[in-house]
């Protein structure tokens, strides 16, 4: 059967479609002038490879510390790295999502050693651990100002640490106009305490495509995913993103990094959780190196570098 397939254009580059095989080689014989090649979608190369990390670690005390807001961190691998834990807990061990807390705090120590085919400043941190985000069929609900009281405490707690990461959101698009009770609560908490934030875009699912709260956090320093190459370079967005847009004028997320990693146990992850991290190491890394940067100015010199 003829398939008849007219494809007019002065680009110098285009795609064709083609139902069948047939149309291609009706298209292919058909004499037109043009270089034909398959297209061939950006396949990311496996961030990390090889033995795992030493499990001896070089931080020293003056190594930097990044608060880490998630499901705690239990293990044995980087207990030297653990600078302080805020306690009480606001979620229980046994409901608390440790796994990705664990794999959250293994980016932040030393995501350039894990993810070694990710071209990635060689930073190493401390953590502070915050166990406030409870697993998945916990059963656990937190009260927005459960979460902001908690957070203030450990602000409070521990007002050396500057830079915290929180890798968690609520599974719903935020509103198009209003921003959440939980985003405005951060957003308080960091501007009376003098803290960056840096939050998770969250990523796409069933329950929207939108970013989710408390990435509506004004305050705070959103980003979203990316992915590499096969040399280990930014390509492409990373498919599990949510899209931004601009509540109360707000344009978010501000910048982007890989979410795709390598993490501690050799599992490969992706999503915007493990994106946030990035930022978070190397925001204290410019805060604790820097003797110009502040919490306050380091936010708008950090856009003017973003990816």
């Amino acid at each position: 059967m003829h398939h008849e397939l007219q494809v007019l254009t002065t680009r110098r580059s285009f795609t064709v479609a083609v139902p069948t095989e047939t149309t291609l080689q009706d298209l292919i014989l058909s004499g037109s002038v043009a270089w034909w090649e398959a297209v061939v979608p950006l396949t990311p190369t496996v961030p990390g490879a090889g033995a795992e990390p030493d499990t001896s670690l070089t931080l020293t005390e003056d190594a930097p510390i990044v608060g880490v807001i998630d499901g705690g961190y239990r293990g044995s691998r980087y207990a030297k790295a653990v600078a302080w834990r805020q306690t009480p807990p606001l979620v229980s061990d046994h409901a608390a999502a440790g796994d990705h807390g664990n794999r959250v705090s293994s980016i932040v120590v030393d995501a350039h050693l894990w993810s070694n085919r990710l071209s990635l400043p060689q930073l190493q941190c401390r953590i502070g651990v915050v166990q406030a985000v409870p697993k998945p069929g916990s059963g656990i609900g937190l009260l927005d100002a459960d979460i902001v009281s908690h957070v203030e405490e450990a602000f409070k707690a521990h007002p050396d640490t500057h830079i915290w990461n929180l890798s968690a959101n609520i599974d719903k698009d935020c509103d198009d106009y209003d921003v959440s009770d939980l985003g405005r609560g951060l957003a308080r908490i960091s501007r009376e305490n003098n803290k960056l934030l840096v939050v998770s875009a969250g990523n796409r699912n069933s329950a929207g495509s939108k970013i989710a709260p408390p990435a509506d956090c004004e305050a705070a320093l959103v980003v979203s995913g990316r992915i590499n190459d096969k040399s280990g370079l930014v390509a492409g967005a990373c498919a599990k993103l949510r899209v931004g847009y601009r509540p109360e004028g707000m344009l978010k997320p501000e910048t982007s990094w890989f979410s795709r990693h390598r993490v501690v146990g050799g599992e490969v992850v992706q999503g915007t959780s493990f994106a946030a991290p990035l930022v978070s190491r190397l925001a204290v890394t410019l805060v604790t190196t820097s003797t110009i940067l502040t919490r306050i100015l380091l936010r708008p010199y950090y856009l003017s570098h973003a990816i």
